[in-house]
């Protein structure tokens, strides 16, 4: 599990090259606002899904073994477009 703020997110290119794909589709995103839904980035070996939630401005890179509970924080909830990236496993 990977647990980081979206401006360190450069730093994981080398260990995951997927995730420049991922980041150009979230820097896209900001500025076409689509709508919630699927997005394919790399056919369905990459794929986004868009959708409103509450949560903070970090990203968190879980591996199938990974536990997690969406949703949950510890500080105060805004709102924001969540996006969830799913990435076929080689």
């Amino acid at each position: 599990m990977i647990f980081d703020k979206m401006e360190n997110i450069f730093d994981y290119f080398d260990e995951l090259p997927s995730l420049r794909k991922v980041n150009d589709f979230v820097e896209d995103f900001s500025s076409k606002k689509l709508e919630d839904g699927t997005y394919e980035i790399d056919g369905r070996r990459v794929f986004a899904m868009v959708d409103f939630t509450l949560t903070k401005g970090v990203f968190l890179l879980l591996y199938p073994e990974d536990a997690h509970l969406p949703g949950l924080s510890a500080q105060k909830d805004v709102n924001v477009r969540k996006i969830v990236f799913k990435k076929q496993i080689d």
